[in-house]
């Protein structure tokens, strides 16, 4: 019952409809294979008895096809049962694939729906998760879920089957029918109850150790250089070594496990089959009357195993995923939750906004937690067309300060103003007027120019203006030097790049933006005097229609600011 409300919470609309086209789609599976199943005797039984068989069929009909059927019997109903097959197997391969196609519906809308939560949580939040988790729980526990909700889809699918086959066979035979469901029952009722809390531990441990798995690739790529100077790399593989066996040998024991079903339940099957011969007291003068019987028993009791033990291994797997089952759902609550909320705030804010003076922060504070105080009664004003210099040492909260401009966290006391407004009535408006340079350009794995472009909408004038642009960040001797110019593809994160290539780039989809405030993140390290002197002059130049905000520790930044803004024991000063 859990497992049903927490696949309610996770599917929308569309995708509850595909669950219950599924639904409808298997039963008329479990009836098609009912038909495939009475074929068989069907079959015996007209070419060893076609005059009885004949009988059973419309007078008009017997009498046209009564001489071909005495003459040809078994051809006909070679023919017969050929035709039916491929009819049968052709709807099921339509079938099939339109469960297939909504299957792969409902995975991609609960890994888009994962990664939609994670964009819609407020930046405070954000930073407060681990990136490995945010990357196993958007690719693996998605997956991983929407795998326990195909695995619920396959156990009813079974269960369908199983009861269409035992229909047929209570009226083949009641008692025997009665002792195979018995038989079958009781071992996969007493496998489910041992593994059941054994599964489900072992597939919680393994949702942590894909978490510090992706944790481990990540520190490793990031530290390669350091790791391959300083000979980490033996320390480092023992390490992911060891975490990955962790995962292998759970998931060998859930393996094992999962075959265990088929083996047990082949051999009761033999069993069965041998109790029945001796039941229905077959002897070699009857063989051939009970032929049709007893094939018609083989042929459900074939079709039947593998049913009983896809759904052993259907629970097995349902239970080994649950753990990714509640992640998942937890997280599409807390996404409605959020879309809620982000819809009450829409409501609040004003919807037109023009910036046309100032920024001011009165008496602002914040803390990040109520053991971490960080900023205390912060006060200044910025002007529009300043340049405006955020310093101070490591750690004292210049970071922290822009963020509060940015809109990305609140205010734990006092208010900051953009025009006179409150910041959290025009967020939206504000933050769209907004260009951040980050001190760690992120670059796609794609052309120079989508990296410039970067998600801004295109316009007839688009090309001119990256023309422009690219002359004003002076790329233009990069690009040159290319081969495909800027249509040439960079490389992961620009590996192919310097810094200075790199910190242009992204300076050009600042400007590219033409957004009224630019703020700028350690824009000068790393860089040399070159390319230093550089950055400042287009800054410079721009800072006649625009707000420029740079966040440095570096003196040399002082002698284009109109204003600078030092952090120190928790407040700030402003410095002329």
């Amino acid at each position: 019952m859990k497992l049903y409300h927490q696949f309610i919470n996770i599917l929308n609309k569309k995708e509850k409809k595909n669950v219950i086209a599924i639904i409808v789609l298997t039963i008329f599976v479990g009836l098609l294979e009912m038909v495939g199943i009475g074929m068989v005797p069907t079959f015996l039984f007209g070419i060893t008895e076609p005059d009885k068989f004949l009988e059973y069929l419309p007078h008009n009909f017997k009498q046209k096809i009564e001489y071909f059927v005495i003459q040809n019997t078994i051809i006909f109903f070679l023919l017969f049962t050929l035709v039916v097959f491929i009819f049968k197997n052709f709807l099921l391969l339509i079938c099939s694939f339109i469960i297939i196609s909504f299957r792969g519906d409902i995975r991609e809308g609960i890994m888009n729906r994962c990664n939609q939560y994670y964009n819609s949580i407020n930046y405070l939040k954000f930073i407060r998760y681990n990136s490995s988790s945010i990357i196993r729980n958007i690719t693996l526990e998605s997956q991983n879920a929407s795998n326990a909700l195909r695995d619920t889809s396959v156990f009813f699918n079974e269960i369908v089957i199983i009861f269409f086959i035992l229909i047929l066979n209570f009226i083949f035979n009641f008692e025997i029918t009665l002792v195979t469901i018995v038989v079958l029952v009781i071992p996969a009722f007493i496998y489910i109850l041992f593994t059941r809390k054994f599964l489900k531990r072992i597939g919680a441990q393994n949702v942590e150790i894909r978490s510090l798995l992706i944790k481990t690739i990540n520190q490793t790529i990031g530290s390669f250089k350091e790791n391959l100077i300083q000979k980490n790399i033996p320390f480092l593989e023992n390490y992911f070594r060891g975490v990955l066996n962790k995962e292998i040998n759970n998931i060998k024991k859930y393996n094992f496990l999962s075959i265990l079903p088929k083996i047990f339940f082949e051999i009761i099957a033999i069993i069965i089959i041998i109790v029945t011969v001796f039941f229905l007291k077959i002897n070699e003068n009857q063989i051939i009357q009970e032929l049709p019987n007893f094939s018609f028993f083989v042929v459900s009791l074939i079709k039947l195993m593998p049913s009983v033990s896809r759904i052993s291994v259907s629970i097995s797997k349902i239970l080994y995923n649950s753990k990714s089952v509640e992640i998942i759902d937890h997280l599409h609550v807390k996404l409605k939750n959020n879309k809620i909320d982000l819809l009450n705030k829409k409501k609040l804010e004003t919807k037109q906004f023009k910036f046309d003076n100032k920024i001011n922060f009165e008496n602002v504070s914040f803390d990040y937690s109520s053991d971490l105080k960080f900023l205390r009664n912060v006060n200044f004003e910025i002007n529009k067309k300043q340049i405006v210099l955020i310093k101070g040492v490591s750690g004292s909260g210049k970071s922290t300060l822009i963020d509060l401009i940015l809109g990305l966290l609140k205010p734990t006391q006092g208010k900051i103003k953009i025009s006179g407004n409150n910041i959290e009535y025009i967020l939206e408006a504000w933050q769209k007027k907004i260009s951040l340079l980050p001190q760690k350009v992120f670059l796609l794995e794609d052309s120079i120019k989508n990296n410039i472009i970067f998600g801004s909408p295109k316009d007839l004038k688009s090309e001119k203006k990256i023309q422009d642009i690219i002359e004003q960040t002076n790329l233009n001797y990069l690009i040159n030097k290319l081969p495909d110019g800027i249509d040439t593809k960079l490389s992961e994160m620009g590996k192919n790049l310097s810094g200075g290539e790199i910190q242009r780039i992204g300076l050009a989809r600042t400007l590219y933006r033409e957004s009224e405030i630019i703020i700028c993140d350690e824009p000068t390290t790393g860089l040399d005097d070159e390319n230093v002197d550089a950055i400042l002059k287009i800054l410079s130049d721009i800072s006649k229609e625009k707000m420029i905000i740079l966040v440095s520790h570096e003196k040399n930044l002082e002698k284009i600011c109109d204003l600078c803004i030092q952090i120190k024991n928790n407040t700030t000063n402003i410095i002329n």
